[in-house]
């Protein structure tokens, strides 16, 4: 394998080591948005191009958000579950039209969710550092400072990346600031959420219910144990078939846009930079 020049990537790690082993590598083409897994400070140093495909999974992660919000707020999965068990238990749930929807991270997908949001007339709020203004005025989403999302919202959807800064964003003392009662959602990137917190959260009913696609240590599944009020799921938000065609091809499409720039004699896309 030392000749390989060139990666379509799924979620394995490539790291200092990985570029030093295969010096000949030119381009890792990431399928999907999160390229976490990748040392982005070695590759650069190893002149690696790093290319992702970030609007391809959008549509449905975002199709999936809306879906678990209504399943979780509705108590689909507990009365699921007790009826398999044969138990019959009702469960009076939340309209959403009635809720405050609070957005952390307003990029490509929250603003997605956002307008498949918007025919249930429900209340949403959004936090970004980055606020795309106009883009939220047309969809009627009021911008929130991050602790008063927190505080004001009923279900809490997480869609931003993990990095440095976003890294257990979602603690014990944040995810207590929450309101009592709330649901929280996260189907953007594990480790963005201290599952550990959120779990003693959900045990002692301050968190109502929680979603989680994504986990910090996957793929154990120890830490859903004795948690009915969690739906979860093993990182499957982009895994529709319309998804998985748009990110597969544009992976391969980075590639051949490489080469071809290469052929020319022209300037390669830019890669992601550290």
């Amino acid at each position: 394998f030392q000749d390989i020049d060139y990666i379509i990537a799924g979620l394995e790690p490539y790291d200092r080591s990985f570029f030093e082993a295969y010096p000949n590598v030119r381009v890792i083409s990431r399928i999907g948005i999160g390229v976490d897994a990748i040392d982005i400070s070695s590759a650069n140093a190893a002149n690696v191009k790093i290319y992702n495909t970030p609007a391809a999974p959008s549509r449905s992660v975002a199709e999936l958000t809306v879906g678990n919000l209504i399943s979780i707020v509705r108590g689909c999965h507990s009365m699921n579950t007790r009826f398999h068990q044969g138990r019959w238990a009702p469960f009076i749930g939340r309209e959403v039209a009635s809720m405050t929807i609070g957005l952390v991270g307003f990029g490509r997908i929250g603003k997605l969710v956002a307008g498949l949001l918007r025919p249930f007339g429900c209340k949403v709020i959004a936090y970004d550092p980055v606020w795309a203004a106009q883009q939220a005025r047309e969809l009627g989403v009021e911008f929130s400072a991050f602790a008063d999302l927190l505080n004001n919202s009923e279900v809490v959807s997480l869609h931003l990346p993990l990095n440095e800064e976003t890294f257990h964003l979602f603690n014990h003392e944040t995810l207590s600031l929450m309101k009592k009662g709330s649901y929280l959602l996260n189907t953007a990137r594990g480790g963005i959420v201290d599952d550990r917190a959120l779990i003693q959260l959900l045990k002692n009913n301050h968190i109502a219910g929680a979603v989680l696609d994504v986990f910090e240590d996957e793929p154990n599944t120890d830490i859903c144990k004795g948690t009915p009020n969690l739906i979860a799921s093993p990182h499957i938000a982009a895994n529709t078939v319309e998804g998985r065609y748009r990110m597969e091809m544009g992976a391969a499409q980075n590639i051949l846009q490489y080469v071809e720039s290469i052929e020319n004699n022209s300037q390669p896309l830019p890669g992601l930079s550290a």
